[in-house]
């Protein structure tokens, strides 16, 4: 990401099973960041919308329910951008 983005570095996708399987991942995610004093920007996205997205500044966490991310399908989005340093040429 760090040449076709300039909001993060790296960027997570994954996939719960249900609602409370994405709310599970978001919890013990934040815990664990929280644990081991790694900064939240921000958490946006509520389970029942099928995305939670967990901002670390570097790094962001989407966590998506299998319809949410075939629907999106933010691999294939971020795997065609043009790297910034030719873009900008």
């Amino acid at each position: 990401m760090k040449s076709i983005s300039s909001f993060t570095d790296e960027i997570i996708i994954a996939t719960a099973n249900s609602n409370r399987h994405a709310t599970s991942i978001s919890e013990k995610l934040v815990s664990y960041l929280n644990k081991n004093n790694i900064y939240i920007i921000g958490i946006e996205g509520e389970a029942d919308s099928g995305w939670m997205l967990v901002d670390c500044g570097d790094v962001v966490i989407n966590i998506m329910k299998k319809e949410q991310r075939d629907f999106y399908d933010l691999e294939g989005l971020w795997r065609n951008m043009t790297p910034i340093e030719e873009s900008v040429q």
